[in-house]
């Protein structure tokens, strides 16, 4: 590094190196350090003395500074600085520097060295096709010392660089793209290298030609594109400015006076960058509505900008494609507007020239009348969602009260045959009642045979014992689940009656009825078990009565004992039956419980939606009150004027006279 700052600031301590001796060594330390900063330095230094030493620098630091165009791609500076010390010791433009040395001056080549150093550029056909990729890159360090390179060796060896880019892929493309840089210098040296490109040779002069027909569509097509997808699209917009290089791009299109040809492709950035004001929703601080009327009122002016606008109505095509959807032209070229963008431009052209004249105040007012609109329409959206919702809920109370009146009904004709086996059953009672009182006063006091019938009665009178107790525990039980059901019932009823009073509708009542009438067939089913259970109690004690007492008997007597047995066992089957049909009496209440707690729930919300519709008619029927109140003022004001006003009784006064007069005629 200090060899380095020692040949670019002169500073030596020991006896100079000659020209040749400290360019060997650069070109060494280019050829073998590893470290980029190294051979930047290195180039750096070769750069500054190719113009001195152009024959040493040429012919030693060539193949080095063609290497460091292949693998130092990714370092832009070390890149302008080989391009630059190329461009010195290839262009013969500038006068070569006097050396003091007339050794030296021995040694150079007076005659034409600049196309010397060509020939051997050019010697690869690579080399040329490396620096056509290299003016691809953006960067002004790269990119401008590259167009003056090629232009030099175009001037010093034409016809060979025209054969190699007139092969190169893409090369005739490359250079094209040049004219449409956003940098003046580049865009005049690129105009230069394309004059030279093209001078004497039709092959080129053709693709050219062709390249520029075919470059202000290409363009014409992509800004088209852009328009039409950014428009009526604030999220497209906020993407396309996120680019820092975007606006900066269209306002250096817009600003210059270009020539005939670039006016469509001016009209287009114009209506591109209207369209990212119209529909700008001010997230981007940098790049808001109003700074960027601000950046177009300094850059461009508001009246360059709306006549830039209006060279898209005024170009001939676009008023072919305006007149009908298919259009018909000659050649492909000319086919550059569609119908349907015509129609786009039409409508927007007048409001980007509003937008772009408008203030600020003007603009807060647009966005305060947008906002009342917006939040107008989600109200009405939320009375929609709210009306939808209401609607899908009163259908589906509809559809729960026709399950339950199913359920009802379907309970209703279970209790009714519940009612109908119980009554046989009493009947079967009474009527087994009566023949065991016949048999209990036939019996004749014997003891002889009653000790065997004995022994089995006490057996089985232990058993009926023991079941008369299970079923008190059991009806006990099933008393306080009633009682619990009763307590429920009754607070469901008290609940429904305070509904009612608040204004309940009539389908709670009608369960609440259902619901009583249950419990009261419940209570009668209970009541007649009570019943049954008393007088087979009764009927035990008569039997273990008549079993103490009773005398041997003769057969007839067991006989009567075994019917009665059978009955009282066929008794306590029913018994149970009638268990198990309360049980499930029981169940159906407690679905029933829980169907009029589920009501009593969608009858709150249903009051409660109820409310709310009243509310929103009161407020309808006061806006219609204030607008029958405004068109009453508007008529009395119409009176005062002198119009003649009819008032809606004088007009059917009128309509009724007519219709008598009618009716007279008939």
């Amino acid at each position: 590094m200090n060899f380095f700052r020692g040949v670019i600031t002169g500073q030596a301590t020991g006896p100079q190196p000659t020209g040749a001796e400290t360019i060997q060594k650069l070109c060494d330390r280019v050829a073998s350090s590893t470290l980029l900063e190294d051979r930047r330095d290195a180039v750096r230094a070769l750069k500054s003395l190719s113009k001195k030493y152009r024959m040493e620098v040429g012919t030693q630091a060539m193949d080095h500074l063609i290497n460091i165009l292949q693998t130092d791609r990714s370092d832009s500076e070390i890149l302008g600085y080989a391009l630059d010390t190329l461009y010195n010791i290839i262009c013969n433009d500038e006068e070569e520097e006097q050396d003091e040395s007339e050794d030296e001056n021995a040694q150079k080549q007076t005659d034409d060295l600049g196309a010397q150093f060509t020939e051997k550029f050019i010697q690869d056909p690579e080399h040329i096709t490396l620096l056509l990729t290299l003016l691809e890159e953006f960067d002004f360090h790269v990119r401008w010392p590259g167009v003056k390179l090629l232009t030099a060796l175009l001037k010093n060896q034409g016809v060979q660089v025209q054969g190699i880019v007139l092969v190169s892929p893409m090369g005739v493309s490359r250079l094209m793209d040049l004219l449409a840089d956003s940098r003046e210098v580049i865009r005049n040296d690129g105009l230069l290298l394309l004059q030279q490109l093209t001078k004497g040779n039709a092959a080129i002069q053709k693709i050219t030609k062709s390249e520029k027909g075919s470059k202000v569509q290409t363009r014409v097509g992509l800004l088209m594109l852009l328009c039409t997808w950014i428009s009526n699209c604030p999220i497209a917009v906020t993407h396309f400015l996120h680019n820092q290089d975007n606006v900066p791009f269209l306002t250096a299109q817009i600003s210059e006076n270009l020539g005939e040809d670039e006016r469509l492709v001016q009209g287009l950035c114009a209506l591109l960058l209207g369209i990212c004001i119209y529909y700008n929703d001010n997230s981007l601080e940098n790049y808001t509505k109003e700074k960027l009327k601000q950046l177009i009122e300094k850059r461009i002016g508001k009246e360059n900008f709306v006549e830039k606008l209006g060279f898209i109505t005024k170009h001939e095509l676009y008023s072919r494609a305006a007149l009908k959807p298919q259009p018909i032209f000659p050649s492909p070229e000319q086919m550059l507007f569609d119908h349907e963008f015509t129609k786009l431009v039409k409508e927007l052209e007048g409001v980007i020239t509003k937008a772009v004249h408008k203030s600020s105040e003007e603009d807060k007012k647009e966005e305060e009348v947008k906002k009342t609109l917006e939040q107008h329409d989600n109200i009405v959206t939320q009375y929609k969602e709210l009306i939808r919702e209401q609607d899908a809920q009163i259908q589906e109370l509809k559809e729960q009260v026709a399950s339950m009146t199913t359920q009802t009904d379907q309970m209703q004709a279970t209790i009714s045959q519940q009612l109908s086996q119980i009554q046989q059953h009493k009947d079967q009672y009474n009527i087994l009642k009566l023949k065991l009182g016949k048999d209990s006063q036939s019996q004749p006091s014997t003891q002889a045979d009653g000790s065997q019938v004995n022994g089995l009665q006490t057996e089985e009178l232990s058993q009926l014992r023991e079941e008369l107790e299970e079923l008190r525990k059991q009806h006990t039980l099933l008393q306080t689940q009633v009682g619990d059901k009763d307590a429920l019932i009754d607070s469901l009823k008290s609940a429904a009656q305070t509904s009612e009073s608040s204004g309940g509708g009539s389908a709670n009542t009608e369960l609440l009825q259902e619901l009583e009438a249950l419990k009261s067939q419940v209570q009668s089913q209970l009541a007649d078990i009570n019943q049954l259970k008393t007088e087979r109690q009764e009927l035990l004690r008569r039997a273990e009565a008549g079993a103490a007492d009773a005398a041997p008997s003769s057969d007839g007597t067991s006989d009567a004992i075994k019917e009665l047995e059978s009955r009282l066992s066929a008794q306590m089957s029913e018994t149970e039956r009638l268990k198990e049909s309360q049980a499930g009496l029981e169940q159906q209440l407690a679905s029933a419980t829980s169907t009029v707690a589920i009501l009593q729930t969608e009858k709150s919300k249903l009051q409660s939606e109820l409310q709310e519709s009243k509310k929103e008619q009161d407020d309808l029927l006061m806006l219609l009150a204030d607008q029958d109140q405004k068109i009453h003022g508007l008529k009395q004001r119409l009176k005062d004027l002198g119009e003649p006003v009819e008032d809606e009784d004088d007009i059917d006064a009128r309509e009724q006279t007519s219709d008598e007069e009618d009716e007279d005629e008939d």
